[in-house]
C-alpha cells in the first residue's frame, strides 16, 4: 500500500512541475507574440503615413502637370523630363 502512495505522490509531483514549466513557456511565447504584434502595428502606422505622403506628392505632381500642360499632358511630362536631364 505504501508503495502505490509513493508512486502517486511522485506522479503528482512530476505532473505539477511539468504543468508549471509549460505554463511559464506559454507565458513567454505570449510575451513574444505581443511584442511582435506591437511592432507590426507600428510598422503599419508608418506605412500608412508614408502612403499618405506619396498620395500627396502624386496629387501635387498632377496639379503641376495640369498647370504646365498648355500643349497637352504629354508635352508637360516631356518638359519635366527634359528639365531633370539638364540638372544632372
Amino acid at each position: 500500500m505504501d508503495n502505490s502512495l509513493i508512486h502517486a505522490d511522485v506522479f503528482f509531483f512530476i505532473s505539477t512541475i511539468l504543468l508549471s514549466l509549460l505554463t511559464i513557456f506559454f507565458i513567454i511565447i505570449l510575451i513574444y507574440i505581443i511584442r511582435i504584434l506591437k511592432e507590426a502595428r507600428r510598422i503599419a502606422a508608418l506605412v500608412r503615413t508614408e502612403a499618405e505622403n506619396i498620395q500627396g506628392d502624386i496629387q501635387n505632381l498632377r496639379a503641376k502637370v495640369r498647370e504646365r500642360s498648355a500643349g497637352g499632358t504629354l508635352g508637360a511630362i516631356a518638359e519635366l523630363l527634359h528639365r531633370k536631364r539638364r540638372r544632372k
